[in-house]
């Protein structure tokens, strides 16, 4: 099948679009990349829709709106990688959006008698389905959370089954807004592996930056900002005690734990600290880099796992100073393999897992996993819009 991916991520900063060929042999699923596009936000946009997953307040009038307007954009991402890939249009099965996140709940709580966690993605795949003619599979993440599950991470099946190896263990580490982590030891059945989000990855970086430079900086390109700082021992051990941070796994989070109110408080204790706007970010920096690395001590080394290999991915893996520090942290047996290597981008690689569970649900095959997001089970992920 050739499907559409499409994907915005916690950083909301536009909008990844892929074409992908998938191909299925002897169970075993490979990938062709025939085409990107990435479909910025304006600034203003980017800006509100960051703010509403912080849990600013809103209207059930502008909620309705922004699904609207996000399904329009969407649609519109379709028919540029389309219109940029020089593929007919009738030769597409299908598009896989996962939408926009505006609100992350993975721990439920007493509401009206019942505890209840949840999760919402909006991007209305009516829209997407109606103005591209195309078949559109979306809101993935409901389905988990109706089995029980925290709705993430929703990519490790598909990390098994583009990047398990019968001789190497590999780590997947994706640095988007959130950083999270697939490990896939050699050999292994799908629910023998270990995912999960570790906590920050550029979103408490870019939103500190953001409100440090006065929205002159949003992030921090190649880690620039990082390296030229120093960060503080001090704020770093204080926000390294989190809780969420020593929580075993299944979890999740986002921008309602990491978003607009957290870095504002960052900041005013980096203050408190008399550092220099340039030591924060250093500061935040390393609470990225810190909270990854334990992340592999403490969930993965720690139970006697090796890591033969790791995949870096996500906009941070384009963040010379994490990245550089991380590598520094890793066991010196590791080496770092390029995920271009397995058909695909740093840029393209969350897009094309979306495709993936996509052409998954069309087969009527599962796609979640139950020690990734805690489901009582694995189901069939997504909704699917016609476009007649």
């Amino acid at each position: 099948m050739i499907g559409i991916g499409l994907s915005s991520g916690t950083s909301a900063d536009g909008i990844d679009a892929v074409i992908v060929d998938i191909i299925e042999q002897n169970d075993t699923i490979f990938i062709k990349l025939l085409g990107f596009q990435k479909i910025n936000y304006s600034r203003e946009l980017s800006s509100r829709i960051k703010d509403l997953a912080s849990g600013s307040l809103t209207t059930t009038s502008e909620i309705v709106r922004m699904n609207y307007l996000l399904g329009d954009l969407f649609a519109e991402a379709a028919l540029k990688v389309i219109e940029q890939s020089r593929i007919n249009a009738e030769n597409i099965d299908f598009i896989a959006s996962h939408g926009q996140t505006i609100c992350h709940i993975p721990e439920a709580d007493l509401f009206y008698g019942k505890q209840i966690k949840g999760t919402m993605q909006i991007g209305e795949p009516a829209v997407i389905a109606k103005r591209t003619g195309i078949t559109t599979i979306a809101d993935f993440r409901a389905d988990d959370v109706a089995a029980g599950g925290e709705g993430a991470p929703l990519l490790p099946y598909v990390d098994y089954l583009l990047f398990s190896s019968k001789d190497k263990s590999r780590l997947i580490q994706n640095i988007g807004g959130i950083a999270n982590l697939a490990f896939i030891p050699k050999n292994c059945d799908p629910e023998e592996m270990i995912a999960f989000d570790s906590g920050p990855g550029n979103m408490v970086i870019d939103h500190v930056c953001s409100i440090l430079t006065n929205n002159r900086i949003n992030f921090d390109k190649d880690g620039m900002l990082a390296s030229e700082g120093k960060y503080s021992e001090e704020l770093l051990n204080l926000l390294l005690k989190d809780k969420y941070f020593q929580k075993k796994p299944p979890k999740s989070c986002g921008r309602l734990k990491f978003g607009k109110k957290y870095c504002l408080d960052v900041i005013d204790k980096g203050k408190e600290l008399f550092l220099m706007d340039n030591d924060i970010i250093t500061s935040v920096s390393m609470l990225t880099v810190e909270t990854i690395a334990r992340a592999y001590n403490d969930f993965i080394l720690s139970k006697g796992n090796v890591i033969d290999e790791i995949i870096f991915t996500g906009g941070g893996a384009l963040n010379r100073f994490i990245i550089d520090k991380l590598k520094e942290k890793l066991p010196r047996s590791t080496n770092i393999n390029e995920i271009e290597d397995f058909g695909m981008t740093i840029e393209s690689r969350e897009a094309i897992s979306f495709a993936v569970i996509g052409y998954l649900t069309l087969k009527s095959l599962k796609s979640n996993l139950k020690i990734a997001t805690g489901a009582r089970k694995r189901v069939i992920l997504g909704k699917i819009s016609k476009p007649e």
